[in-house]
């Protein structure tokens, strides 16, 4: 199937495409590699029954039988249905073919995977990053979702009521499940510890506030500001009832202690 000139290709197509233009590529090299008498280095290994091989171009300059850098996929598979095919594992590695990173990824499963009312399958829960030895953790990051709080002036999950256009009453406060990332934490090498920033929505899944690793909160207002547009900065909604759909205040920390909080208002 094309769209705007791009080939969509489903899993299964998309792995045996893959697979045969490595195999392809291995029969080139291995004849280049006859003609001149020159060995392939060695690589990494091969691919597994769920993985991927992917090669990249050789570096600018070098000859086509010279090393390559290669990135090998494991796709994520929990051995429960659905089977989400996110990317769980991807080595890289330089031109000489030794190891430089691997990253591997974790996801949120259970019932965001498993109920179809929740259908959310590529949630991001653990990053970890280790160096050439493998082994050793550089950097991790961890994400939550949908855990929602208080921040500043602004309750946890604030809600506007029925009169919002547009909007689908079945999204209300009782409707949390949604994927929102509420907290994202990264990890320090030098000391072990994680730092965490926050993130707040409104039940519209607008974020209505974040908190940096420091504490400091900003607030954004989504309260309509517009009236029927001749008049903004007036406190109204339009003729036709309020929207929430663009920001209209900001208000962030002060910058430096004891000053006042900043403000900015669209108009």
């Amino acid at each position: 199937m094309r769209n705007n000139g791009k080939l969509l290709l489903g899993g299964a197509l998309l792995t045996a495409t893959v697979a045969a233009a490595v195999a392809l590529a291995s029969i080139r090299a291995g004849a280049e590699d006859h003609a001149t008498g020159v060995s392939a280095p060695a690589g990494p290994p091969a691919p597994t029954a769920t993985g991927l091989t992917q090669e990249s171009v050789a570096p600018q300059g070098a000859p086509r039988n010279g090393p390559v850098q290669m990135v090998y996929f494991t796709i994520y598979d929990d051995g429960i249905l659905p089977h989400a095919n996110n990317v769980k594992d991807i080595k890289e590695y330089d031109y000489d073919q030794t190891l430089k990173r691997h990253t591997v990824n974790t996801y949120v499963t259970g019932s965001y995977q498993t109920d179809d009312t929740i259908h959310l399958l590529g949630l991001l829960q653990q990053q970890s990053v280790h160096g050439p030895d493998d082994v050793t953790e550089v950097a991790r990051t961890v994400n939550e979702y949908d855990v929602y709080r208080s921040a500043g002036s602004l309750p946890a999950f604030p809600d506007y009521g029925p009169t919002v256009t547009g909007h689908d009453s079945n999204f209300g406060t009782g409707k949390t499940t949604r994927g929102n990332l509420t907290v994202a934490g990264r990890r320090l090498n030098t000391t072990g510890t994680t730092i965490y920033s926050y993130v707040g929505y409104d039940t519209l899944g607008n974020a209505v506030w974040t908190k940096d690793a420091r504490g400091n909160v900003t607030e954004m207002s989504f309260a309509d500001d517009f009236g029927d547009g001749a008049n903004p900065g007036g406190g109204v909604a339009g003729a036709n009832g309020p929207t929430y759909a663009l920001p209209t205040l900001l208000t962030g920390p002060p910058p430096n202690p004891g000053e006042a909080q900043q403000t900015a208002k669209s108009q």
